[in-house]
């Protein structure tokens, strides 16, 4: 018996395989070996390598390497399906012309495949109202009533094509639609790997609705939104010595303006006196907006500031103190009322305070030595 030779199949994929070789002449081995490619990733090259083994040893200067492109439909082996948008939103009570985009990616085309570019020609189909819970006339379908499911042509995208790009018809919706109705348009799509019209069958398709192939589909809806709630909380009544205030509203996310407002904040100590327009503004994820407004009172702090006293001697009399505001509470030594008695203070500085709170609740104070 002779050397045994046998040869190395590594498909490229994860698959290896010897098989044994039969010599069909002086130095001449043959082996045959089969394997099938299935879609896995975005791989449409795949390199597969054979390698003779002579007596167990792998002889690597013997490897020759070869090509295989795997083409597979557009919903596969790097091909998505995709319509954009994927949701259409309409804001609720309004009534929109929606169009829908075919942005499929095809199939092992430029830049994913550029040795054998699997650019022949793919078909495409809009079907309108595959799933519908709208009410009443769901829509209308380039300004004509259909009746759903509605199948337009099949449009037929002549090769060479990398893309698509094709619109959808104008979907006209009322205004009369409740939140959380929709609207389903489906999308189908055939390439040269499940044909809609197949060269292996003579004639035109049988079912001209289906083709001769199944297609790959997806799918996209015209849904009904709520708007946001921009309700804004209520302010009290601030007095302007106020610190600032964190406004709120039903929906936060939001964007705030108004004298004295800073971000989310009111200050009443920058607005001053007076009944501030406060407005709040917010746009959903849909486009959804809505805006709320108050007015924030700011009402003036009263004034403390207390009448000068001149320099008193401990024998002088009881003198009645003044504010420009009266009514509020004094305190000192030699204080009784709102009276200084400077005999029962004593010699020296002394200092007095006089605090005053009004109707709306704000305080002011003064001192004088």
């Amino acid at each position: 018996m002779g050397t045994p030779v046998s040869i190395r199949y590594d498909w490229n994929n994860g698959v290896v395989v010897t098989v044994p070789a039969i010599q069909t002449g002086p130095g001449i081995f043959t082996a045959t070996a089969t394997n099938v490619y299935t879609s896995a990733g975005n791989v449409c090259n795949y390199h597969p390598q054979a390698t003779l083994v002579v007596n167990g040893v792998i002889c690597t200067s013997s490897t020759q390497e070869q090509i295989v492109t795997v083409w597979d439909d557009d919903n596969h082996n790097g091909g998505h399906m995709h319509i954009n948008p994927l949701v259409y939103p309409v804001c609720f009570g309004n009534s929109a012309n929606v169009r829908f985009q075919d942005l499929t990616q095809f199939n092992c085309v430029p830049p994913q495949e550029r040795d054998n570019p699997n650019v022949n020609t793919r078909w495409i189909q809009w079907i309108y109202g595959t799933d519908i819970t709208m009410t009443g006339t769901p829509v209308t379908v380039d300004n004509r009533t259909r009746t759903f499911p509605y199948a337009d042509n099949v449009i037929t995208l002549t090769g060479p094509v990398t893309g698509s790009g094709v619109w959808s018809d104008v979907i006209h919706v009322d205004n009369d639609k409740l939140i959380g109705q929709y609207f389903q348009v489906t999308l189908r799509n055939w390439n040269y790997c499940n044909p809609y019209d197949d060269p292996k069958i003579p004639g035109p398709p049988r079912d001209r609705e289906n083709g001769d192939n199944p297609p790959v589909v997806t799918t996209a809806i015209i849904l009904i939104v709520p708007y946001p709630d921009a309700t804004i909380t209520p302010v009290d009544t601030l007095c302007s010595n106020n610190p600032a205030v964190t406004l709120t509203a039903h929906d936060p996310g939001g964007t705030w303006t108004g004298r004295g407002v800073s971000g989310n904040t009111f200050n009443p100590a920058v607005a001053g006196p007076g009944n501030h327009k406060v407005r709040y503004e917010i746009t959903n994820a849909d486009g959804c907006s809505d805006y709320d407004e108050i007015f924030i009172p700011v009402v003036p702090i009263p004034n403390a500031t207390i009448t000068p006293v001149p320099t008193l001697c401990a024998t002088d009399s009881i003198i009645t103190l003044t504010a420009h505001d009266m009514g509020g509470l004094w305190s000192g030594p030699g204080i009784v009322g709102n009276t200084f008695n400077p005999a029962v203070s004593g010699y020296g500085n002394h200092t007095i305070t006089y605090k005053i709170v009004d109707i709306n609740g704000c305080m002011a104070t003064d001192h004088i030595t």
